[in-house]
Parts: C-alpha cells; sequence; structure tokens
C-alpha cells in the first residue's frame, strides 16, 4: 500500500515538467553609409551563452533585416560568435550570414585603436551599391531571459499519478472490497 502511494507520489512530481526556457540577444544597429537603412535583428539559443565564450552560438533561430530584406535560419547559412559577460550581455561578436548574392558581415573585438575608436564593421553586400558598411559606430545588444519561474506543462503521467491516488483512497475507505 505504501509502495503504490510513493509511486504515485512520484509520477506525480515526474510529470510535472517545466517548459523549456530560450534566450534571446536583439540587436539594433546604426544607420549604414551608403544608404538610409540599418541592420537590425536577433538570434536565439536555448541556454544564456556562457562568460567570456567565444566559440559559434548554439544557436535555435537567427533573423536579421537590412534595407528590407531578411536573413534568417530557415533560408540563409552563417554563423555567430559571441564574447558575453557574467549576465550575457554581449561585449564581442562576429556575424557571417549569406543568402545568394546578399552577405551580411559584422565584427565587432570590443578593443579601441590609438584613437580610442571601438573596432567595428558591419559590411553589406548584395542591395544595389556595391556595398553599404558602417564603421566605428557599433549597434546595441539586449539580451531577454527566460521567465524566472517556468510555467508548467501539462502531464500524462500527473493524470496517471492521480488515478493511481484515487484508487488507493478507495481501497483505504473500502478495505474489505477490492
Amino acid at each position: 500500500m505504501k509502495s503504490i502511494l510513493c509511486l504515485a507520489i512520484v509520477l506525480l512530481t515526474a510529470g510535472i515538467a517545466s517548459a523549456d526556457s530560450t534566450w534571446v540577444y536583439t540587436y539594433t544597429g546604426n544607420q549604414l553609409n551608403g544608404c538610409t537603412c540599418s541592420v537590425d535583428g536577433s538570434f536565439t539559443t536555448s541556454a544564456l551563452i556562457p562568460d567570456s565564450s567565444s566559440g559559434p552560438a548554439d544557436l535555435l533561430s537567427y533573423s536579421f533585416t537590412v534595407d528590407g530584406f531578411t536573413f534568417n535560419s530557415a533560408d540563409s547559412t552563417g554563423t555567430i560568435q559571441a564574447t558575453t559577460n557574467a549576465t550575457g550581455g554581449i561585449l564581442s561578436w562576429t556575424i557571417s550570414i549569406a543568402d545568394g548574392d546578399k552577405n551580411l558581415f559584422s565584427s565587432f573585438t570590443g578593443n579601441t585603436n590609438d584613437q580610442n575608436i571601438p573596432y567595428y564593421a558591419i559590411d553589406v553586400y548584395g542591395f544595389g551599391a556595391d556595398e553599404d558598411y558602417r564603421e566605428n559606430a557599433p549597434g546595441t545588444w539586449t539580451v531577454a531571459d527566460p521567465p524566472s519561474s517556468p510555467m508548467p506543462e501539462p502531464a500524462p503521467l500527473a493524470l496517471l499519478a492521480i488515478g493511481v491516488l484515487a484508487l488507493v483512497a478507495r481501497k483505504a475507505l473500502q478495505p474489505n472490497k477490492i
């Protein structure tokens, strides 16, 4: 009897799972030289990029828009590398995305040169002009973390556990009947 009750409790608590969390890194760019457009977009990961990471981000998806054209993970190929601080804020990055004849490349080292100007460049190719670019004026990144208390998902095991508990309760109330 106690083992059935313990099994029901384990099934009930094991069946209540928390929703998957995702981290969204959003970039807002400055106006590019050569056009009245900017590069804006975001990428999503399943976990916060580790502090001081410099490898490719474990991407779930990305989407960056330039002058009405969108590079996204379904239609283009690319890589995104980022170095972050302890709270997930992006300190430096390299983005390289291609879709047909259109290309987006952005790099920011986080360092400055002798004139105290940050090493930053963004180049966009295939949009009419030979090249639209921006130097020395990186845009801004924000990171949205998942909710601090995940929402529970429905769980079939929880329903099974409730059924087992109901049988145990019935047996306890009517010990002489099966």
